[in-house]
């Protein structure tokens, strides 16, 4: 009981009450996700989620772990694997095929109780498109003469042309040497000049190879 006292320094009345504190349910716990930066067409992602509980020490309610897309276009099928009370989790998705942008997944934590029976923590996931390039025609030049300059179209669909590398490649080195495939220009033209070996004549195929910065290519 709390007891109240008054005193006029000559006597003292005092009153007595009872003073309840009642519980109150403690809203779950669950830490930061770091934001995700993908490649088209990567393969499945797991995501470890860390700091799990029910809130308080003395609170064991069952906890169940949910996530959902908010861009069912671009990542569609989330999943959680948790059994409680533990205090990690895994979720795992996969981005829709051919598809590029960004989605927010949202995962809860539920106690079930009331009130504070929600905790929530989102992240973004942002997947990158490869860059593209248009197809070549095959090309031809004279023994011990470089090739004209051949155009080469390059996109990307979210990033500028100026960021994509390309490189190029020989499946027959000693008709044309890797060194022998020059890519020159940026922007969303380049030019590749091809120089055969000296006094060999022959085919080739000729792998062009185009990067951007996030390390997507095709």
């Amino acid at each position: 009981p709390v007891t109240v006292s008054v005193s006029d320094g000559a006597s003292t009345a005092s009153q007595s009450f009872l003073f309840t504190i009642r519980p109150v349910n403690d809203l779950p716990t669950i830490d930061a996700i770091a934001d995700l930066h993908l490649n088209e067409n990567s393969p499945p992602h797991t995501v470890s989620l860390t700091g799990l509980s029910s809130g308080a020490p003395e609170e064991n309610q069952t906890l169940a772990v949910s996530a959902s897309s908010d861009n069912q276009a671009l990542i569609a099928n989330v999943s959680v694997n948790y059994q409680s009370p533990a205090s990690t989790a895994t979720v795992t998705f996969i981005a829709v095929p051919n598809t590029n942008g960004s989605a927010a997944i949202t995962v809860n934590v539920s106690d079930g109780q009331s009130p504070n029976s929600l905790a929530s923590r989102t992240f973004s996931v942002f997947v990158n498109a490869a860059p593209t390039i248009v197809d070549i025609s095959d090309q031809s030049t004279l023994e011990d003469t470089p090739s004209a300059a051949i155009a080469v179209t390059v996109v990307d669909r979210d990033g500028p042309a100026d960021q994509i590398t390309v490189t190029g490649t020989s499946s027959n080195p000693s008709l044309v040497s890797d060194n022998g495939i020059a890519v020159q220009g940026t922007g969303s033209v380049r030019l590749v000049v091809i120089t055969p070996i000296t006094n060999q004549f022959g085919s080739a195929i000729i792998n062009l190879r185009a990067a951007d910065t996030n390390g997507a290519a095709t």
